[in-house]
C-alpha cells in the first residue's frame, strides 16, 4: 500500500556561507513514494564543512514528523547521508501524506575565502577545473532547485588539448567544487554553427541562459544538465536584434509569464535592451525596448559592457573606459517600468579602474561586483552601493594613494539633490529585503521648526533670554513666576539658569546656614 509521498525541497532561505544542495531521496533527485515504515536514505552535499551542525528533518508545513541533529558525521564538505527509519519522533510508523525533506547547515564563520576549484597545469583530466577560454560564470541561486548551488563556467574558445576544458562548452560543478553527477562538461550545441558560450545566467525558472559569443549574439537556454535532449531553446534570434548592435551582457528577471531578458549593446547604439519572454522565448516580431539609454548626452556615456539586476529590479550597468577621467564606470538605475531610463540614481567613478568587463549585483545585499582591468592586472572590485547619505555626502572610508590619505564621500550628483522632493527618490530596504523608494512609505512636507533642539536634564527645553533694564533680579524672577503660572500648564516646568540660578542656590545655602546656626 502506498503510504508516504516525499517532495524534495530546500530550506526557505539559504544565504549562509555553508549550505546544503543536491538533496536526494533513495539515490535520486526525483520525488519519492514509499510504504509505511520503509526507511529512506537522504543524501545531501555541503559546499563547506558545517562546523556548527546539520539538521535534517521530514516536515509538512510547520508539522515536524522526524528530525535529527548532526554534529560530527554528516557535516563534512561534499556528499553526506543520513538514514531515516520511516518512523515519527515517537517511534511509530509515519502516517500517510505528502512530506518534505529539509536540510539546514550552520557554521560559526570563516575568516578567509575558500578556493573550491583549482586549475592544474596542462588540464589533462576531467576533474582538474581547467577551462581554456572562460567567458561567463553563473551560480544557481534558486533555493527550491535540486541543483541549488551548481556553478556553470562557459568556455568560448577551443584548443588542441586532450581535456574537456579544451572544447567549446560548459563546465558544471557542484557547490563544493566537485564535478556534477552527470559529468563535469557538456558541449551542448555549441559546436554547431559556431555558437560560442559567452555570458551565463540562471533564471528563476531554473533555466541556464547563455549568450552566443559569435557575431549573431543569439541567446540559448538549457536545462541544468546542459543537455541536448530536450534540445535547448532559442530565446533570441537575429530577427530580434537591433541593426548594428552587438550584445554581450546578460540578465534574466521574473518568472512565469513575467520573464524578461536584458542585454547590453557593446557597440553603444542600443544601450541596455529588454525583451519579454512569457513562454521562455521571445516573439519573432519583438525587437525589444531600450531600458537604459546610452550616448554622450546620457549618464551612460559609452557602450555598456554588462548589465545586472538585483532582487528589487534595479538595473546596474558598467562601461569600459580606458582614459583617466571622471566618467562613471558603474551606474545604477531604478527598476525598469516601461519608460527608457536616462538618469542614474547611483554612480561609481574610479580612474584606477580602467576597463570594466563584467558585473554582478548581489540579490539580497547592497554590493555590486565588477570585474575590471587595473594598473597591475585584472581585479574584482566590490562596491557598497547604499552606504552613507547620498544627499549630505557622508564619509564612507579612507584609502592611501600617492603618499596621501583620501577620504571617500558618498553623495548624489547635484541634479538629484537640488529639491526637497529628491529625498523621496532614495531607496530603503523593507522587511522582505527588497528596496523601495522612500516616497512610497513617507510623505515629505515642508514646515517650520527649530534649527537646534536644546535639552535640560535630558528634557527638551525652550530657552528665553531677557535684559533686566535696571530691574532687580529678584523682582524680575517674581514677575516671571507669576506670568509662567498663568500661561504654562502642568506639563511644563520653569527653571532658572545663569545668575538667577546662582542667586537662588545662594539663598538656599544662606537659609540653611541660618537654621544651622540657630540649632547649634
Amino acid at each position: 500500500m502506498v503510504a508516504l509521498a516525499f517532495q524534495l525541497g530546500a530550506a526557505p532561505e539559504a544565504r549562509a556561507y555553508v549550505f546544503a544542495s543536491n538533496v536526494q531521496l533513495g539515490g535520486t533527485n526525483a520525488n519519492l513514494t514509499t510504504t509505511a515504515g520503509e526507511s529512506v536514505t537522504i543524501n545531501y552535499l555541503l559546499n563547506q564543512p558545517a562546523n556548527a551542525g546539520v539538521t535534517v528533518a521530514v516536515v509538512s508545513g510547520t508539522n515536524v514528523l522526524w528530525n535529527t541533529n548532526l554534529f560530527t558525521t554528516g557535516t563534512n564538505q561534499g556528499v553526506n547521508s543520513v538514514l531515516w527509519d520511516g518512523n515519527d519522533l515517537a517511534g511509530n510508523p509515519a502516517s500517510n501524506g505528502l512530506w518534505h525533506v529539509t536540510v539546514q547547515a550552520a557554521s560559526s564563520g570563516f575568516t578567509n575565502w575558500t578556493r573550491v576549484r583549482i586549475k592544474s597545469n596542462g588540464g589533462s583530466s576531467a576533474g582538474d577545473g581547467y577551462v581554456w577560454g572562460p567567458q561567463g560564470i553563473a551560480v544557481n541561486n534558486n533555493t527550491n532547485s535540486p541543483y541549488f548551488g551548481r556553478v556553470f563556467v562557459g568556455n568560448a574558445e577551443a584548443t588542441f588539448g586532450p581535456a574537456p576544458g579544451d572544447l567549446v562548452g560548459i563546465a558544471k560543478y557542484n557547490a563544493d567544487g566537485s564535478d556534477a553527477a552527470e559529468g563535469p562538461y557538456s558541449t551542448g550545441t555549441f559546436a554547431v554553427g559556431a555558437a560560442l558560450p559567452g555570458k551565463i545566467e540562471v533564471g528563476a525558472d531554473d533555466r541556464v541562459y547563455i549568450v552566443d559569443s559569435a557575431s549573431d549574439s543569439r541567446v540559448l537556454s538549457f536545462d541544468q544538465l546542459i543537455s541536448t535532449n530536450p534540445a535547448p531553446l532559442q530565446v533570441l534570434t537575429l530577427g530580434n536584434l537591433a541593426v548594428g548592435a552587438s550584445y554581450s551582457g546578460l540578465s534574466v528577471s521574473g518568472s512565469g509569464t513575467n520573464r524578461k531578458i536584458y542585454l547590453s549593446d557593446v557597440n553603444g547604439t542600443a544601450g541596455v535592451r529588454v525583451w519579454n519572454m512569457p513562454s521562455g522565448t521571445v516573439s519573432p516580431a519583438d525587437t525589444g525596448t531600450t531600458a537604459v539609454a546610452a550616448g554622450p548626452s546620457f549618464d551612460l556615456n559609452l557602450a555598456p559592457q554588462d548589465v545586472a539586476l538585483d532582487s528589487s529590479g534595479k538595473v546596474f550597468a558598467i562601461q569600459s573606459i580606458t582614459g583617466f577621467n571622471s566618467w562613471p564606470r558603474a551606474l545604477g538605475y531604478a527598476a525598469f517600468q516601461g519608460a527608457t531610463l536616462t538618469n542614474s540614481i547611483w554612480t561609481h567613478s574610479n580612474f584606477g579602474m580602467l576597463q570594466a568587463a563584467g558585473t554582478a549585483a548581489a540579490l539580497h545585499t547592497n554590493f555590486l561586483a565588477v570585474v575590471c582591468e587595473v594598473d597591475n592586472g585584472d581585479a574584482i572590485s566590490l562596491f557598497n552601493r547604499t552606504d552613507g547619505s547620498p544627499v549630505n555626502g557622508d564619509g564612507l572610508n579612507n584609502f592611501n594613494e600617492f603618499s596621501r590619505t583620501w577620504q571617500v564621500n558618498v553623495q548624489a550628483e547635484g541634479k538629484f539633490r537640488s529639491n526637497p522632493e529628491d529625498i523621496g527618490k532614495l531607496y530603503v530596504r523593507g522587511k522582505d529585503g527588497r528596496l523601495v523608494e522612500l516616497s512610497s512609505v513617507i510623505r515629505i512636507q515642508e514646515g517650520g521648526g527649530p534649527t537646534t533642539i536644546n535639552r535640560v536634564d535630558r528634557q527638551r527645553a525652550l530657552i528665553l533670554f531677557a535684559g533686566l533694564e535696571n530691574k532687580p533680579l529678584g523682582q524680575a524672577m517674581t514677575e516671571l513666576d507669576g506670568i509662567s503660572a498663568k500661561i504654562l500648564t502642568s506639563e511644563f516646568t520653569a527653571v532658572y539658569k545663569g545668575m538667577a540660578e546662582t542667586m537662588g542656590e545662594s539663598f538656599k545655602y544662606l537659609i540653611f546656614a541660618l537654621i544651622l546656626g540657630i540649632v547649634m
